[in-house]
């Protein structure tokens, strides 16, 4: 399971190298933080890290990675939509 990790990592990163738009290219290495954040902060809680902290903390927890989820779907997006903007 821990190889899995920096296979997903490496692998987003390549979202916008093939995408050919020099102009969005900055958003790989944020697309390659966010997930390395994402990944870590799950392997937290299966490792059990996290157990024993407040209910406040679990919520503020679940709230910033949702966000780090959100801010992926979001990037990846905005390269979806460059992409298809580029082709036309």
């Amino acid at each position: 399971m821990a190889s899995a990790f920096p296979i997903a990592i490496i692998g987003t990163g390549g979202i916008v190298k093939d995408a050919h738009l020099p102009a969005y290219k900055f958003s790989s290495w944020g697309i390659h933080m966010i997930m390395l954040v994402l990944f870590s902060s799950l392997a937290g809680l299966l490792l059990r890290e996290w157990q024993g902290c407040r209910g406040r903390t679990w919520s503020m927890l679940a709230a910033a990675l949702a966000m780090l989820l959100v801010a992926v779907l979001s990037l990846a997006y905005g390269r979806y939509l460059g992409k298809a903007l580029a082709a036309h």
